[in-house]
């Protein structure tokens, strides 16, 4: 059983780190100039709303990352369990903050800024939904016993993470092209925050 449990734990792992790879390559437009040093008190709280968000995205990046990580170090069936309870939890909390800081852009912002975060949503939402499932699989896995039941329930949490992964990789892929943006506003608050800075690099 030992067995079982470590090998369907490195093929979830995998599953979940070549998501994660997909979308770490993707989306890589530069960022451009901002020369955002001088920017007003309106567009501060714009780039501080875009800050948030990024930093948030980024917190649900690792989270998963993290998951798949554990798995790969996982030496039993019980530590396999445990682990995974855990980390299941960790990224339910960065995705609630993701939901947190969209919801809080600036009355200030404008209309571009506004379409902005509704795709930034729609991204969102459909990850939550794919995290959503890995929590039912994750819960599920704690009363397993046969072998057809682990592998089955395997199965779920690492589809559920590698369709949360793309959902994220979307929401990464938009960031990184907001800071490009033709629309000023958009450019100026998504170039100039920090966090979406390092995750443009990343």
């Amino acid at each position: 059983m030992a067995i079982l449990f470590r090998t369907a734990a490195l093929s979830v792992a995998a599953l979940v780190l070549v998501a994660l790879s997909a979308c770490s390559s993707s989306g890589t437009q530069a960022l451009g100039s901002t020369g955002a040093a001088g920017s007003s008190t309106i567009a501060g709280a714009t780039t501080q709303w875009a800050g948030s968000v990024c930093s948030s995205v980024q917190k649900l990046d690792q989270s998963l990352q993290d998951l798949a990580n554990k798995l790969t170090t996982s030496s039993n069936g019980s530590q396999v369990k445990q682990q995974l309870q855990a980390q299941a939890g960790a990224v339910e909390s960065a995705a609630k903050g993701v939901t947190s800081s969209l919801q809080n852009v600036p009355a200030s912002a404008d209309q571009s800024v506004q379409k902005a975060r509704q795709q930034l949503q729609a991204a969102s939402t459909r990850s939550q939904q794919a995290l959503e499932q890995l929590g039912t699989a994750t819960a599920q896995l704690q009363t397993a016993t046969t072998s057809a039941e682990f592998a089955e329930d395997f199965a779920s949490i690492g589809g559920a993470a590698a369709t949360a992964v793309g959902g994220i990789g979307t929401l990464v892929s938009n960031l990184k092209q907001y800071a490009s943006s033709a629309q000023a506003q958009v450019k100026q608050a998504f170039g100039s925050a920090p966090s979406c800075q390092q995750l443009a690099k990343a």
